[in-house]
């Protein structure tokens, strides 16, 4: 489980609707208002931010059978980059979603 905090005492969790395996890295965009999560099992989790922090939008098989090692929000180009133990650096567009 993955939990915010968004000031004084309140939290709300985060409902992962397809990765169960343990988080390893996380990354937040307050450009964009996206929360970034990878796991165990390479797959990586958006969540869309404050106020509305939730339910996971997508799923994607980012790093299939290694962990994420690494998430990355690059601003200039729109993008995100991800790594894992497979050796492979990922750059996923920030909007789409698309590698």
């Amino acid at each position: 489980m993955i939990v915010a905090w968004a000031g004084g005492d309140r939290y709300e969790a985060l409902e992962q609707t397809r990765s169960v395996s343990p988080q390893t890295c996380i990354a937040y965009d307050p450009l964009a208002q996206l929360l970034v999560t990878g796991g165990t099992d390479g797959l990586v989790s958006l969540f869309p931010a404050l106020p509305q922090i939730g339910h996971c939008i997508r799923t994607i098989p980012a790093h299939r059978g290694t962990w994420v090692t690494g998430i990355l929000f690059l601003h200039d180009i729109g993008a995100f980059a991800t790594c894992g133990d497979d050796g492979v650096l990922r750059l996923w567009d920030r909007q789409t979603f698309d590698e």
